[in-house]
């Protein structure tokens, strides 16, 4: 399914979001402006958060395995707007319905982005200090 250093990289982004998702819940808390909503949008954009990014690895491993670069091209492009459906889909749930935190939904997409800037600066630390 997934070769050791994607499994790596999934398990880490899973890690780092959801420690920024609570994170984030702790602060809504700080402020008094946590209820159930924003326990149950944390949940909701840290599951398809993570979901993504899995659909991303298994995307990325299948197009390795092609032949064919249009092939592999064409399922990328495909990939990516199936994903990008999810997000909209999920972002526009989470609008409608007041049972999700909408703000709470949104921005776990975001820490999925401070979470691959760290580790990349990480992992370049460790490259140049031999590590």
């Amino acid at each position: 399914m997934l070769d050791i250093g994607l499994r790596k990289e999934v398990i880490r982004m899973c890690i780092g979001v959801s420690v920024l998702s609570a994170v984030m819940v702790i602060v809504f808390a700080v402020f008094d402006r946590i209820d159930s909503s924003v326990l149950y949008g944390a949940i909701l954009g840290t599951a398809v958060t993570l979901l993504n990014y899995f659909f991303l690895a298994l995307s990325v491993t299948h197009v390795i395995n092609k032949e064919n670069a249009a092939d592999a091209k064409l399922f990328m492009n495909i990939s990516y707007l199936l994903r990008i459906i999810l997000i909209a889909v999920t972002v526009a749930v989470s609008i409608k319905f007041p049972f999700f935190n909408y703000i709470a939904v949104i921005l776990p997409f975001v820490f999925e982005r401070i979470v691959i800037m760290i580790i990349h600066m990480r992992d370049g630390k460790n490259e140049h200090s031999g590590s």
